[in-house]
């Protein structure tokens, strides 16, 4: 059966409140980064709508998160009101975020910096993780649903992440190049997505 892919941008943090860039993972998987008090209910609100879709479609859920303690908090939201066991959760690296290189802990003003040279397919000066880099690591995790997820259920797969990250998917998802991600409209604080459904595995003889 087919595996819908559902992307959902983590809650409003504490990162975005202070306008800081958090991108490394040492300093993301900290508490101190987590959601904030309006991230919570952003994330409790856009839950109600998710588990509709789950009732409508009769689909089993599969949570894949971010280490980072923003997009791990929302998952666990999600986790709690879908009921998800834990043997449908995953904690997965490669949907940490984007790394920004020497902008970590800057502003988050300096954000379309490192956009402006991802416009045009050119390396940063920043030491930012490239578009291509980022792509790599979301289609593997993509592919290693597949082997995860029992070939006879009809599941979703949420990928619970970041801006950049799931900017960057769903740019490729849907047919452009990595690069192009600012090109497409993005998602917000803790809104969720539906990707083109992954082909189905081919069964074996």
């Amino acid at each position: 059966m087919p595996i819908e892919v559902v992307l959902m941008r983590h809650g409003h943090s504490r990162p975005n409140q202070h306008r800081m860039i958090v991108s490394a993972v040492e300093n993301g998987a900290q508490s101190q980064y987590g959601l904030s008090d309006s991230g919570i209910a952003q994330v409790r609100q856009t839950t109600v709508t998710l588990r509709r879709y789950l009732d409508e479609t009769g689909r089993v859920l599969f949570i894949f998160s971010s280490p980072f303690s923003r997009a791990l908090e929302t998952a666990r939201i999600v986790q709690g009101a879908v009921d998800v066991p834990a043997s449908r959760f995953f904690v997965r690296a490669e949907l940490r975020e984007r790394f920004f290189g020497s902008l970590e802990l800057q502003s988050d003003a300096c954000y379309p910096a490192v956009w402006e040279f991802d416009r045009d397919n050119r390396t940063n000066p920043f030491g930012a993780e490239s578009t291509d880099d980022v792509w790599r690591r979301v289609s593997s995790l993509i592919a290693l649903v597949r082997t995860i997820v029992p070939a006879t259920t009809d599941a979703v797969a949420l990928f619970v992440a970041h801006g950049d990250t799931l900017q960057i998917a769903e740019c490729t998802l849907r047919g452009r190049k990595p690069h192009q991600h600012r090109r497409i409209d993005h998602l917000h604080q803790a809104q969720w997505r539906p990707m083109p459904e992954q082909k189905p595995r081919p069964s074996k003889l």
